[in-house]
């Protein structure tokens, strides 16, 4: 009996503490990420409180003596608010807007006078240092899994920290103080730009950091105080890039969600930075050292510019009342589950998207050649409004290229196939299907009847499995080359102590994938450490090469009929004889080539299908 009860405690004590561990090493792991975060923020604080006494102690200006202390003053009213009258909003938002203030001013203050002071060598370290964590901190809460992506443009923190900058350029002449606000400006739209994973986002980030430091834009006084909030501002969303699992849909929904009045006045809005653009560059005719190429080009390439960007809006503003029906019908069959996405795809929506990314296409072009053609390097008004405009087309012509891969055609079916004791069914050690009277069903069986079916066609094959050995399936798919295969399947704890928590049955991991892409709220984490049932899941080798029926040069005219007027009719020629030459080919192999490396070796933890559902791993 003794020997029993003592079993029994020994037991109960060794279970609490394995546990105690296992949470521990999660906390402690979670813990440290956000400790991390807090070093960084320190590190910024401390870098920030140098410079500033550096600045005043050199140059015995008083007005940063009273705004270092309201600064500190401030900080410490956030501290306050934070931990003694849980008003984290407030604090946060307070503080955020400080460091961006006390940043800008760190950029703007003249240091030219004690660059090779010690203290101000020391500021440029910590700033450096603070970078370093910062990225680090971002990346590990991204591979942790610690991190939970929401539809937004610019987070708070972003916005504040822009404002507070932007702010603290008001210290420097009208001129530059102006053009460091567009700069903001254009920091802003880059940062939504790289967020909506945009197609043309990265280069317009090689753009902006050229043409930022590289240039004789107006630039701060300390590039390296500069960097650091750059550097800051773009770590997130550049990452996001990859880690990000939130489908076109989810991360436009702050966009594509807006009232028709706002979407309406987005257009109008789109239309007056245009027009700014478009006068500013007609500044370049002021200069008569080059006249003979500057008046000329500007005429000719200045008309191009006008009809594409008239197009453009009609564009947008045809997008728009499209969007607008589909909100109508939205709104109306709500309740029986239809998604926008799925409206969208039965009103037309991807066809007009597909013929619309060629036409934004040729603005962004018409663009980059009036921008080379009216260059100014010694205006830093036109270059900032120059890196407005460049993001902000991309961003239309990102929306318009996603929306045309993932949306369905005017013509969707849809099955439900329920067969008797599938997603519950019987495998072996190797994968295959165990059937009725000891017969087995391969891959490559089924393989061979899709490529029958589908020899005709181009379409994708997407296998779901709820069973004991999916895994030798997940690792065979791989290794196709000639068709566009997916297998999910999933992977079941094999020991687990039954007081804990209950075992892993059969037809939980497809109760969890069908909660985690039809509620959008759902609160189901794949990374979570401890899970019963984990995803995992294989494409084939040409997978992301994937593409659905593009529209052909009729389809491009009966387009145009429609929605534009009959002088613009000479541009659809031009569009679809540029479209025919494929001149950007090699850019095509290359992406074509960084994508099938992605998925090869660098598998995404949620892998949007593009069909109103997604596949993941644990």
């Amino acid at each position: 009996m003794c020997k029993s009860l003592r079993y029994c405690f020994s037991h109960c004590l060794y279970l609490a503490m394995t546990r105690l561990e296992e949470v521990n090493r999660e906390v402690n792991m979670h813990s440290s990420v956000r400790y991390l975060g807090y070093l960084a923020r320190i590190n910024l604080l401390v870098a920030i409180c140098l410079g500033l006494y550096v600045r005043w102690e050199k140059t015995a200006n008083s007005l940063i003596l009273v705004i270092f202390i309201l600064g500190l003053f401030v900080l410490g009213i956030a501290s306050i608010l934070y931990y003694y009258f849980s008003m984290q909003a407030a604090s946060l938002s307070l503080s955020n807007l400080w460091f961006g203030f006390l940043l800008g001013l760190l950029c703007f203050l003249d240091n030219s006078s004690f660059k090779n002071d010690v203290k101000e060598e020391s500021t440029k370290y910590l700033l450096l240092t603070s970078i370093v964590l910062r990225i680090l901190c971002a990346l590990v809460e991204r591979i942790s899994g610690y991190v939970r992506h929401r539809p937004t443009l610019l987070t708070t923190v972003e916005f504040l920290e822009l404002v507070g900058f932007a702010v603290a350029s008001t210290t420097m002449l009208v001129e530059k103080s102006l053009s460091v606000i567009l700069l903001v400006v254009a920091l802003a739209m880059l940062i939504i730009d790289l967020r909506m994973k945009s197609f043309l986002a990265i280069p317009n980030l090689v753009i902006f950091a050229v043409l930022l430091f590289f240039s004789s834009l107006e630039t701060p006084k300390n590039p390296v105080a500069f960097a650091c909030f750059f550097i800051c501002l773009i770590t997130d969303p550049f990452l996001d890039i990859y880690f990000s699992g939130l489908s076109v849909t989810e991360r436009w929904k702050p966009f594509l969600y807006r009232g028709r009045i706002c979407r309406r006045l987005s257009v109008v809005f789109t239309g007056m930075i245009e027009l700014t653009f478009f006068i500013l560059s007609a500044f370049k005719l002021r200069d008569t050292h080059l006249w003979y190429f500057v008046i000329p080009g500007f005429s000719i390439f200045g008309i191009f510019w006008m009809i594409c960007h008239i197009i453009f809006l009609l564009t947008l503003w045809g997008f728009h009342t499209k969007l607008n029906d589909c909100h109508k019908v939205y709104f109306t069959h709500r309740v029986d589950n239809n998604s926008l996405d799925r409206i969208m795809a039965s009103k037309g929506m991807r066809h007009f998207c597909l013929i619309s990314e060629q036409l934004v296409f040729f603005s962004l072009l018409a663009t980059a050649i009036l921008g080379a053609v009216s260059w100014q390097p010694t205006n830093g008004i036109f270059l900032s409004m120059f890196l407005i405009v460049l993001p902000l087309e991309s961003m239309a012509h990102g929306l318009f290229h996603e929306l045309g891969n993932c949306l369905g055609g005017t013509s969707v079916g849809y099955a439900i196939v329920i067969p008797t004791n599938f997603c519950s069914g019987h495998t072996h050690g190797t994968g295959e299907w165990a059937l009725a009277g000891g017969d087995i069903l391969r891959l490559d069986t089924l393989l061979e009847w899709w490529r029958e079916k589908n020899a005709s066609f181009c379409s994708r094959l997407i296998i779901v499995l709820d069973s004991e050995n999916s895994t030798p399936w997940v690792k065979e798919v791989r290794k196709i080359n000639d068709q566009y295969i997916a297998v999910q399947g999933a992977e079941m704890t094999k020991t687990i102590d039954i007081e804990e928590a209950d075992p892993p049955q059969l037809g939980d991991f497809t109760k969890d994938w069908v909660e985690y892409n039809c509620n959008p709220s759902n609160n189901i984490c794949w990374t979570e450490k401890g899970r019963t049932v984990k995803a995992v899941y294989g494409v084939s080798k040409r997978w992301s090469d994937y593409t659905l029926h593009l529209p052909t040069g009729s389809d491009v005219a009966k387009h145009w009929m429609l929605h534009f007027p009959r002088i613009t009719y000479p541009l659809v020629h031009l569009a679809n004889w540029l479209c025919g030459l494929n001149l950007f080919w090699i850019c095509k192999s290359c992406f074509r080539c960084l994508k099938r490396l992605k998925m090869s070796w660098f598998l995404p933890t949620v892998l949007d299908t593009g069909q109103g559902f997604k596949l993941v791993k644990s």
